[in-house]
């Protein structure tokens, strides 16, 4: 993480910050604030200078109707969420470079969680009648964060 040389801030920007976070400490506990720190690896990841990791996890929300809450919090199982997680983890690793460690810490879950879902999603078969659905919602969103990364606006010249 690129820390800079001089951090400006005003002292009541720095109250406003210290009063927050002391806040959520004070609801929810010392343990969701750490989960929530070991969760911005992925959101705070930049590639090439666009917050990838980010718009992975809007699109992976908007795609199927669920929080940022529900994705990572949320002890549910419903076939959404499982799939929603499923698919975090495959584009993570695809286009963040997340060790696998690194995204089970991101859903509090035990360090071989990661690895059972992408051992899950290197199973799916494109024959198969009940896999397809699925593949064809991954693919999508493949193609959305492929068009992401290589988007490059008109007005910036070389």
């Amino acid at each position: 993480m690129k820390i800079p040389n001089q951090i400006v801030i005003v002292t009541k920007e720095y109250v406003q910050i210290q009063t927050k976070l002391n806040l959520y400490i004070a609801k929810y506990g010392c343990k969701a604030v750490d989960s929530y720190l070991d969760s911005i690896p992925l959101r705070m990841t930049k590639v090439d200078g666009k917050h990838l990791g980010a718009y992975i996890i809007g699109k992976i929300c908007q795609e199927y109707g669920i929080t940022r809450y529900d994705l990572f919090e949320s002890s549910g199982r419903q076939d959404n969420l499982a799939e929603a997680r499923l698919f975090i983890c495959v584009l993570a690793e695809r286009y963040v470079k997340l060790q696998k460690t690194e995204m089970s810490k991101m859903f509090n879950k035990s360090r071989h969680f990661a690895k059972r879902l992408l051992h899950d999603f290197n199973l799916l078969d494109e024959n198969h009648v009940g896999d397809k659905k699925i593949l064809a919602r991954f693919h999508r969103l493949d193609a959305l964060i492929k068009a992401y990364i290589d988007f490059k606006p008109n007005n910036i010249k070389p």
